[in-house]
């Protein structure tokens, strides 16, 4: 009756006229649904396929109609809501054949454009994008602003029913049922402009608003799927990337473009527009060789917004990107270069700032991917974008020497030098007031891979020519127009010298050298001043030990004998050439020029000239720095010079003082308001540095450079003072000090000074000098404490002091340091003139744990010093409890230091001054313990742990103190069982009360601690664990741990150790549990497994173990479960086992647990199961060799390939070294203890040989074809992520094992000693591992790839053990197998190997 009457109320509504929410309101009354359920809480969807639906279904065509012609009802959400329960309470059949009647796609569409173009009304006005302008007009009133937001939130729920409606559509579209799915899906299919049109609307929709009725982005996000279906049901034709590119093109790559747009969006859309626009603009390409299509579809896409090109370049080279170690075909190169050109072509009506910024992204794009570009066209580029008239646009250009250096490199006749216009522009630049923001840019991505680029083509001297002669011109055009820059010029940055230190004796040979050095002359004399940049970078380059002989000393004559009268610029630069060729000149060379040289710095420093240079220039700098120089090569020699009727000796001894007077005093004004300048030390850019920048360099060097000559000063008269001013500097400049100082010097060069100083006093030439490190330390003990710090004075403990004592090594330090070390900090009463904020740090200076450990490292070479005793110690430990604010830290740092202290003593117990100590330390604990076995508080817990530590020491030693008649046996007998009993009361009373446990670091929480810790140390008696487990029944454990999670595991572990009963249902592997993560948790499971091991057999063992495994795999969170079966396989019989064998242990074996290890090791699903799955199988190898079958090593052998392979595991690139090393261990146990089971398998050992040579080799940044082939964890190339040498030695030593095996490894018990098995071994490998030797020179020749020298370097060992196995025709066929250049390499290779790497007989 209900529903009668609200059809007739429909129908006199419709007669009315009346509004569309009324008609609604009926209709769902009608269909049984609550309107008011429509606005608010949409009831849930009920599918009905029964035959009484008629009611639903009058409904649904009703609703259609409606939607088709009225206007008003398509922008109702409730329409659309209304329409989707219809859609599903009546057969799928009926409602697709409802919907096809009523055109329902066009109806969508429809709304979909009527939604849009409400934002265009003046109503919606006041809400536009969130990245629009604000507009210039006048403001409306609020109500028009309210009136807007209105039609934003209305649309937004309009788009949210709308798409709830065909996503209800779509879902049935794709049910298990074909049939019905059929049904519906032909709702969906439709014209290809008519889905175009949709999907387009929509995501124009998209890119004007976000939904604002969507609780989180992640529903928004799923939207688009639904849409993209609707395009992908379209009835195919010809012609539909025509209706894609004018329909949605646009659209989609704004929001492709925008940074707001959703990352699960990307990929879709991405994804689309390839199908749509790329891939048929590239078949269509591949026919006609033209780009019309591609033009057509993008081209007046791309003319608007320019910005839309790069995304569309960058798409299309993904689409042709190649796998593995193939190369991108020449035919997609065209392509790809085809598309660069019609998207440039498109762009070129744009502004010229747009069209600028589209460009250089669309190069960058191109040198990402290796988008290769013809040179005319990139030489084009240049000449129309970035040299222009009135500027230079450098991003263009540094983005084509990134993308193709050739294009300056490689000169083509008939055209413009672009070499030489971009040399001219950089020169002019760098007398520009832009140079100094402009300089790092240019000379680090332009100069200095140019110079990489022309010593590639083996044409280095050109480019060092061209440097030369910009020079020149730079300083000719800079003396005319009378201008001195602040700042070096791009010819005479550092970065250059740098650069050619990297590549000069790579790319020249000594003859070229030699050749470039006698240019180098003739020039000097006609261009005085410019040739000694040339020159210092060359003298800094020199390495080689056939340069250095055939070059001796020419380049320091060179330049002693040019003119001395040079610009202040140039003046420095004679003696910094001068220095580096000190460095590397042999000693017969120097003798040929130092008295020259001398001379020549005694005019520089005022030797006897009023006209010397003043302090704080770089000519004085560099000049100071020769000098020191050669006074070490003559010292070295054992040679001794005069100068100006002095030695050189106290030459030097009075400049270094002057220097380090000088430099000390500037940083004495770290704290003040002087100004140091902002300046960062190692800045190369401007020629007019900072005094706190050169007192930096000073103090660098004789610190780090000469500290040969440092003991000079030290043992000079005046040494003290200074040296404490070099300690305070380095001590205010830590980076506690600097983090909130005010002085910008010191927030940027906090770590410099520290540096400085810390080198210095690791240095050998120091080390090796125990007088002057005697001084060295004693002036650091004098600084401590900041108590005298004229920089920043206070009772505070200096902690950099400490730490720099820490990083010495212990035989530095003689007996009388340790004394005072020892003496140092005590723990007594501060003075009570002092006030309370000085006497508190006085008290808190010995409970610094770096101070313990200092303490304990000098404990490690004991000394008792005179006036040593027992209540030193008690002290220390009652400042520990009291005011110690990490007791965690200092307790086990204090018992160590207490048990070397005790050791030391009862070592030299025929000593009256120990036997004294030692009857304090008896006299004292038995007072003690006395005292506290049945004391209400508890005892300190630094008591509880001295006397733990006494009594494990003491335990040792019994026999000598009984013999010296310290300590007998009735006495030590009770002191033991009254410790005992007082720790068992102690533990009893605590665990009463856990509500007072709340505290890890508490007081009674620490208590605690130290008991458990005590009573692990100590045996107890059936009685004991008795009496302990009749106190703890009434003991709420469980309440402890909800307490104290950390204190509560501790106390659990102990109990479980001694009466496992106490863990009541759990099972054997839940108890096993816990945190792997800190180390008290890592020991309480290793001491459950332990426990838990020795009470079960040998099956429950394995099935304990299978079990473990099972669990710690299924989740990467299990690492306690995986830590537990490490230990329990450890005390497992080393049996090969079968099923059969096991009995009850259902085919639980070692051999089936090592075999699934194998196969999980590359599926890991994180770093540290990974480690644990590595370290078990490791282990394994090592101790359980019967049970390794050979179906195990080549399980093991596959599963380390993988890992180095794309499929390999995602592992964090930060923890690439690590993995690494896991995988070489691996390999190194199985090549150690299973070398007979790989007879047979050295296809996979070469295998696995080139899958870890292959990560050693670093992909250039943009080579996407060779990070193809690496593994994940690999991909990442920052310096942090990347292997170095140390990787390369694990590497050598896995190749050496191979090529030169040991006889335990390669021969059995029963081999016949007449028939070696050592050289069976390497000739088996001289016929394998040549194809390591192969890959290793196919790797270097790859262009995409890179190794470092310092991995080269570790790796020659290897190769020299391989070309051991080798012989000469093996060699042979080698070099046949390879072009050209491998066997160029391979000849260097062998060439080098039989010169120092071949064993010629004794």
């Amino acid at each position: 009756m209900q529903a009668r009457n609200a059809q007739e109320a429909l129908a006199q509504l419709e007669k009315n006229n009346a509004s569309i929410e009324e008609q609604l309101e009926q209709a769902a009354l009608f269909a049984g649904v609550a309107f008011q359920e429509l606005k608010t809480n949409p009831p849930t969807i009920e599918s009905r396929q029964g035959s009484l639906h008629g009611r639903e279904d009058w409904t649904l065509k009703w609703l259609l109609k409606k939607l088709s012609t009225n206007k008003d009802a398509r922008g109702s959400p409730e329409a659309w809501t209304l329409a989707k329960l219809m859609a599903h309470r009546i057969p799928v059949r009926n409602a697709a054949r409802v919907m096809n009647e009523r055109k329902f796609m066009t109806t969508v569409r429809e709304a979909l454009d009527e939604t849009l173009s409400s934002f265009d009304t003046p109503a919606a006005e006041g809400w536009v994008r969130e990245d629009a302008k604000p507009s210039k007009k006048r403001k409306r009133g609020d109500g028009a602003v309210a009136k807007a937001r209105n039609v934003s939130v209305r649309s937004g729920e309009l788009q949210s029913a709308i798409h709830g409606a065909l996503e209800s559509i779509v879902r049935l579209s794709t049910s298990d049922e074909t049939f019905e799915a059929e049904y519906m899906r032909s709702t969906l299919r439709t014209s290809a402009e008519e889905a175009a049109r949709v999907l387009g609307s929509w995501l124009a929709l998209c890119t004007r608003t976000k939904d604002p009725t969507s609780s989180s982005e992640g529903s928004r996000d799923h939207q688009l799927d639904t849409f993209l279906e609707i395009w992908r049901s379209r009835a195919i034709g010809s012609d539909d990337s025509t209706f894609f590119s004018k329909h949605c093109l646009t659209s989609l790559l704004t929001l492709l473009s925008s940074n707001n747009s959703s990352a699960l969006w990307r990929l879709p859309l991405e994804e689309v527009l390839a199908r749509n626009i790329v891939v048929p603009a590239k078949t269509a390409y591949s026919s006609t060789n033209s780009t019309d299509v591609l033009r057509m579809l993008v081209g007046e896409a791309v003319s608007q917004t320019p910005n839309f090109g790069p995304i569309l370049l960058d798409i299309a080279a993904r689409c042709l990107q190649p796998r593995g170690d193939r190369r991108r075909k020449p035919h997609d190169t065209s392509w790809l270069q085809s598309v660069f050109l019609m998207i440039e072509n498109a762009m070129v009506s744009t502004s010229k700032g747009r069209f600028d910024q589209a460009l250089v992204r669309l190069l960058q794009i191109c040198a990402q991917h290796q988008v290769a570009l013809d040179l005319p066209i990139l030489r084009r580029i240049m000449l129309d974008h970035a040299f222009l008239d009135s500027e230079t646009d450098w991003d263009i250009i540094l983005t084509i020497v990134k993308l193709d250096s050739n294009a300056f490199v490689m000169e083509e006749s008939g055209t413009e030098d672009l070499l030489e216009l971009l040399f001219s522009r950089i020169t002019d630049t760098s007398l520009s007031p832009s140079w100094p923001q402009l300089a790092t840019k240019i000379v680090d991505n332009v100069l200095a891979p140019l110079m990489d680029a022309f010593a590639r083509v083996r044409d280095l001297i050109a480019f060092i020519r061209r440097w030369h002669a910009q020079l020149v011109d730079y300083e000719q055009r800079r003396t005319k127009i009378n201008q001195i820059p602040e700042t070096f010029s791009a010819w005479e940055d550092d970065a250059l010298c740098i650069k050619l230190k990297e590549i000069m004796e790579a790319s020249l040979t000594t003859g070229q050298v030699i050749e470039l050095v006698d240019w180098l002359q003739s020039e000097s004399k006609v261009h005085k001043q410019t040739f000694l940049v040339i020159a210092d970078a060359v003298a800094g380059a020199v390495t080689k030990e056939d340069t250095i002989d055939a070059l001796g000393v020419r380049l320091c004559q060179i330049v002693l004998e040019a003119d001395n009268n040079l610009n202040e610029r140039y003046r420095f630069r004679p003696s910094r050439i001068a220095s580096s060729s000190l460095s590397w000149c042999s000693s017969s060379h120097i003798v040929l020029v130092m008295d020259t040289l001398l001379d020549y710095l005694s005019l520089l420093l005022g030797q006897g000239n009023s006209h010397a240079i003043r302090y704080g220039d770089l000519t004085h700098l560099e000049a100071s720095r020769c000098l020191l120089r050669a006074w070490a090569r003559l010292s070295s020699d054992g040679r001794q010079k005069e100068v100006g009727g002095m030695s050189i000796s106290s030459w030097v001894q009075h400049e270094q003082h002057q220097i380090l007077n000088y430099a000390t005093r500037d940083l004495m004004s770290l704290k003040g308001e002087e100004d140091l300048g902002d300046q960062s030390v190692g800045s190369r850019v401007s020629s007019t540095r900072s005094k706190a920048w050169f007192s930096c360099e000073y103090l660098s060097s004789i610190l780090v450079e000469n500290p040969e000559s440092f003991k000079l000063h030290l043992n000079g008269p005046k040494g003290g003072d200074l040296l404490d001013r070099i300690i305070w500097a380095a001590s205010a400049t830590t980076p506690w000090s600097a983090e909130h100082s005010p002085n910008a010097w010191l927030r940027h060069n906090f770590n410099v000074l520290p540096n400085l100083w810390q080198t210095m006093c690791q240095s050998d030439d120091l080390l090796n000098d125990p007088i002057a490190t005697e001084i060295v330390i004693e002036a650091m003990l004098k600084c401590a404490t900041h108590n005298g710090n004229p920089i920043e004075p206070s009772r505070a403990c200096n902690g950099f002091i400490i730490l720099s004592l820490l990083r010495m090594p212990i035989e530095a330090f003689s007996r009388r340091v340790r004394e005072q070390i020892l003496k140092s900090w005590p723990a007594e009463s501060p003075d009570p003139a002092l006030d309370e904020t000085e006497a508190m740090a006085y008290r808190m200076a010995p409970l610094d744990p770096a101070v313990l450990s200092l303490k304990v490292k000098v404990m490690q070479r004991p000394t008792l010093y005179e006036g040593i005793n027992f209540q030193e110690l008690l002290d220390l430990g009652e400042s520990i409890a009291v005011l110690g604010s990490e007791p965690r830290t200092l307790l086990p740092i204090f018992a160590e230091f207490a048990r070397l202290t005790l050791s030391h003593v009862l070592a030299t117990i025929d000593q009256h001054k120990s036997r004294d100590y030692l009857q304090a330390v008896f006299d004292t604990l038995e007072k003690w313990i006395q005292q506290n076995v049945r004391a209400k508080n508890p005892p300190a817990f630094t008591m509880i742990g001295l006397v733990k530590v006494i009594s494990s020491v003491v335990a040792t030693k019994t026999a000598s103190l009984k013999s010296s008649k310290i300590l007998d046996d009735e006495r030590y007998t009770s002191m033991s069982l009254l410790f005992k009993e007082m720790l068992l009361n102690n533990l009893s009373r605590l665990l009463q009360k856990p509500s007072k446990l709340r505290k890890f670091d508490g007081e009674r929480s620490m208590s605690l601690y130290s008991t458990v810790d005590a009573l692990r140390a100590l045996h107890l008696e059936k009685e004991d664990i008795e009496t302990l487990s009749e106190t703890l029944r009434e003991v709420p454990l469980d309440a402890l741990q909800e307490t104290n999670v950390e204190i509560g595991r501790i106390v659990k572990t102990y109990l479980f150790e001694q009466i496992p009963s106490i863990v009541q249902g759990a099972s054997a592997t839940d108890s096993l549990g816990g945190d792997v993560f800190s180390d008290v948790g890592r020991q309480a499971v290793q001491s459950k497994t332990s426990t838990l091991s020795k009470s079960l057999e040998e099956d429950e063992r394995l099935v304990l173990a299978t079990d473990l495994l099972r669990e710690g795999l299924a989740d990467k969170g299990n690492l306690d479960k995986l830590l537990a079966l490490k230990d329990v396989i450890l005390t497992c019989e080393d049996s090969r086992g079968s099923p059969h064998e096991t009995g009850g242990t259902g085919g639980a074996s070692l051999p089936s647990l090592y075999d699934l290890l194998t196969s999980n090791l590359w599926k890991a699903k994180g770093f540290r199961q990974f480690c644990f799955i590595g370290e078990i199988m490791e282990m394994m190898l090592r101790t359980k060799a019967r049970s390794i079958t050979q179906y195990s090593i080549d399980c093991t052998l596959s599963s380390i390939s993988m890992v180095c392979s794309r499929g390999g595991p995602s592992l964090p690139a930060r923890r690439a070294g690590t993995i690494y090393l896991h995988l070489c261990h691996l390999l190194q146990a199985v090549l150690l203890f299973h070398r007979l089971k790989l007879q047979g398998r050295s296809h996979l050992v070469v295998q696995v040989m080139q899958s870890l040579l292959r990560c050693l080799f670093v992909p250039v940044a943009l080579s996407h074809t060779a990070k193809s082939a690496l593994p994940t964890w690999l991909l990442d190339q920052s310096s942090k992520s990347r292997l170095s040498s140390a990787h390369a030695v694990a590497y050598t030593r896995l190749l050496t094992l191979i090529c030169d095996p040991s006889v335990s490894s390669v021969s059995r018990s029963s081999t016949n000693n007449l028939n070696s098995a050592t050289a069976k071994a390497k000739r088996l490998a001289g016929q394998h591992m040549p194809f390591v030797l192969s890959s290793y020179i196919r790797l270097q020749l790859d262009m995409g790839l890179k190794m470092s020298p310092d991995i080269r370097e570790r790796l020659v060992p290897g190769i020299y053990a391989i070309f051991d196995t080798t012989t000469l025709e093996g060699r042979r066929v080698l070099g046949e197998s390879m072009d050209v250049s491998g066997r160029a390499v391979l000849g260097n290779l062998v060439r080098d190997w039989q010169r120092f790497g071949k064993w010629k007989g004794s």
